[in-house]
């Protein structure tokens, strides 16, 4: 009895032991943002851009503790009334155990996205592992009363 108590905690041990570890798979080291490092414990101010600019986004991200295979980085900007979309996605790679890759984004801010505050999503998934994401604030900054001319109509 006492010995069949004791296999069933050591296989319930190593399940445990075998899902942390398939969720922490790969994990986000760092974000900067046009240069700025940017934490997803506060506030961001993205100071200087303009409507129609791209945010250059680095995500830093490290396999941990084995090899992971078929991985992609996705940065992601909703929120904003438009079709067209504010977010990019990388190529798919494959992450060495204890290797640390970093992969460049580029996110444009649309024509259409005003002064106010957005949320940058940043996901990292693979083809086996759960989602790894993190969230960062952002005060996105623009010109103010910007008028556009679209059209001219001379009779």
């Amino acid at each position: 009895m006492m010995k069949k108590l004791f296999s069933l905690l050591t296989v319930f041990l190593i399940g445990v032991l075998m899902s942390a570890t398939v969720f922490a798979a790969v994990s986000i080291e760092e974000v900067k943002i046009n240069g700025d490092i940017v934490t997803d414990s506060s506030t961001n101010f993205i100071l200087d851009v303009e409507r129609g600019d791209d945010l250059n986004v680095k995500v830093k991200v490290k396999a941990d503790p084995s090899d992971v295979d078929d991985v992609q980085i996705e940065a992601v900007l909703r929120g904003i009334d438009s079709r067209t979309r504010s977010e990019d996605i990388t190529d798919v790679f494959d992450a060495s155990a204890n290797v640390t890759y970093i992969k460049k984004l580029t996110v444009p801010l649309i024509d259409k996205i005003d002064q106010d505050g957005y949320l940058l999503r940043i996901r990292v998934s693979d083809r086996d592992s759960a989602t790894v994401e993190q969230t960062y604030e952002l005060r996105v900054d623009t010109k103010r009363h910007d008028v556009e001319v679209r059209d001219v109509v001379l009779s």
